[in-house]
């Protein structure tokens, strides 16, 4: 019996290891069997390809696993997350993902679904697989991949990313531009509308960006091509696309968007025909449902450019302040949107002090707070219209109109970024204390209404733009003004808890550009201008095509 099974298993090494002779004698079936090794394949690493350049894990990325031995998939590939699992909990390969052999004979590679969740920066522990821990992969000996002789494959590796925290590379916009607006869609989509090419040239465009990707909103894919942008009946009967700059753009309740005023060109031709550029009194509503911009029932009771735009707690969109260049002044008048009625309303409640350059910030109270900026003014003892930095706060409310708000811990600024978080607190970032450039932190505190400050920039800048993520804010780009006014390429990512900021070095210096934090791990920069310009107006800079993410330390 004993020779016999050994007869048995000699048949079966023979069936699954290529060369094997027949009809060898005992001896020959001893040797074979004494000498036999097992091969296996162990994995050594795991690589994830951002393949859309999204910033993030996405449908159609992948994740290609290397092993220290050639390897072959068995068995059913649709079950394949039975063998390769994410220890993490909460990550996942998405619905539909895929595996296949390649692009190594050492290698697979896992395409991933929609809907994957994965945390690509940091280093998976595998002491520590609680929710938003870095990613790791695990692969489990099973019917899924396989050594030549069908001899398990197994291993655990971190999964590794060019997304280190810092800079990386995006797609381009289709248009290079400045001084747009950027408003995040309800479906994770971003509009960008308007702005200024180089040469002060407007950028008639508008674009969509879905998962890394830039598509005119005229495109035929995006539907509703012919609403696909925003367009007015000229004085001589011809239709005209809208070009503007210094406008704004709020996101309703029900996911459209305002778009409100600014400076540009809307169809209005001087008296020999030729266009005319003004402060716009026309507003737009773009539905991303059907992806089509359609004019607002009525226009601005006042034209206005750099103005504020702040959704209330009713829905409706308080619009105040901005410069008008009819009297070439800061107004104050304050006007509210119903979109409703798709009307704006003219308020008798002004503002207690014409300001633009600043911001407006919702409080739980449902009144808004103007906060610093600047004005351009006549005042009785100056007829002439000059700049005057706007000092400390203004409390707005709909009822009785403006009134002093809280002291500015820091003294008067303008120019600067800020960040909203849902408590009703804010902080501003850097800006101008006069002509000099701030470093300064400001936290506004809505449990006592105080400001106070929270801390420096790691360097001074004015017009950065600024994001909440994870646990702090990223202060990004700006211009310096020390003899010449010059696009900075850093940002600074500040800590909330320890008050403290990082910096880091961007791939592109950029001013008048936006961001927009697509998700709780990175934030998209988009556009801007860059070079050593001439004016705060960034015009004679040169616009930029130019994206780029920062990925969250």
């Amino acid at each position: 019996m004993r020779n016999k099974f050994k007869l048995f298993t000699f048949c079966l090494i023979c069936l699954s290891l290529a060369g094997c002779g027949q009809g060898e004698s005992n001896s020959v079936n001893n040797t074979v069997t004494d000498t036999q090794t097992l091969i296996t394949a162990e994995l050594i690493s795991a690589k994830f390809e951002d393949i859309d350049l999204s910033g993030d894990d996405s449908l159609g990325d992948k994740i290609v696993l290397k092993f220290d031995n050639d390897v072959t998939l068995i068995g059913a590939p649709v079950s394949f997350k039975n063998t390769i699992s994410l220890p993490v909990n909460g990550d996942s390969f998405g619905v539909n993902a895929t595996i296949e052999t390649g692009p190594s004979s050492s290698e697979v590679t896992i395409t991933l679904g929609a809907g994957s969740n994965l945390l690509l920066t940091g280093t998976y522990n595998s002491n520590k697989t609680e929710v938003n821990k870095p990613s790791g992969i695990k692969v489990e000996q099973g019917n899924i991949i396989s050594v030549s002789s069908g001899e398990p494959v197994f291993g655990v590796a971190d999964i590794e990313s060019t997304l280190a925290p810092g800079f990386i590379a995006a797609n381009e916009l289709n248009e290079a531009r400045g001084y747009h607006t950027s408003t995040l869609l309800n479906d994770g989509r971003i509009l960008v509308v308007g702005g200024l090419s180089s040469n002060s040239a407007f950028a008639y465009t508008n674009e969509i960006w879905d998962t890394g990707t830039w598509t005119d909103t005229r495109d035929l894919s995006l539907g509703g091509a012919t609403g696909g942008s925003m367009i007015a009946q000229g004085s001589n009967g011809s239709r005209y696309y809208i070009g503007r700059y210094g406008h704004t753009a709020t996101k309703l309740n029900d996911g459209r968007v305002l778009i409100v005023g600014g400076k540009g060109f809307e169809g209005k031709l001087d008296s020999s025909g030729n266009p005319e550029v003004s402060d716009l009194e026309s507003a737009f509503l773009y539905d991303p449902v059907t992806n089509t911009f359609s004019q607002t029932s009525s226009s601005l009771n006042f034209p206005r450019i750099n103005h504020y735009a702040t959704l209330l707690k009713d829905g409706r969109v308080l619009i105040a302040g901005g410069f008008n260049s009819t009297v070439r002044q800061t107004i104050p008048y304050v006007e509210v949107f119903n979109p409703d009625t798709s009307t704006f309303t003219d308020l008798n409640n002004q503002m207690k002090l014409p300001r633009e350059g600043g911001s407006a910030h919702l409080l739980p109270s449902g009144d808004v707070l103007f906060v610093g900026g600047q004005l351009f003014a006549v005042t009785p003892s100056n007829p002439n219209i000059s700049l005057y930095i706007a000092p400390n706060s203004e409390l707005y409310s709909l009822i009785v109109g403006g009134a002093d708000g809280p002291l500015l811990t820091d003294g008067p600024r303008r120019n600067y970024s800020y960040s909203d978080f849902s408590n009703g607190d804010f902080y501003i970032f850097g800006g101008q204390n006069g002509s000099d450039d701030s470093d300064l932190i400001t936290r506004y505190n809505s449990s006592n209404d105080t400001f106070e400050s929270a801390g420096y920039l790691n360097s001074a800048r004015a017009y950065s733009q600024a994001s909440p993520v994870a646990n702090g804010v990223i202060v990004v780009g700006g211009i310096t003004t020390d003899n010449t006014i010059v696009a900075v390429s850093s940002a600074d990512f500040y800590n909330l808890e320890t008050q403290t900021s990082q910096s880091y070095s961007m791939l592109n210096d950029r001013f008048l550009h936006q961001v927009v934090a697509v998700n709780d791990k990175e934030v998209l920069v988009i556009g801007g201008f860059s070079g050593t310009m001439s004016s705060y107006s960034g015009r004679d800079g040169e616009a930029q095509s130019s994206c780029e993410f920062f990925i969250v330390p």
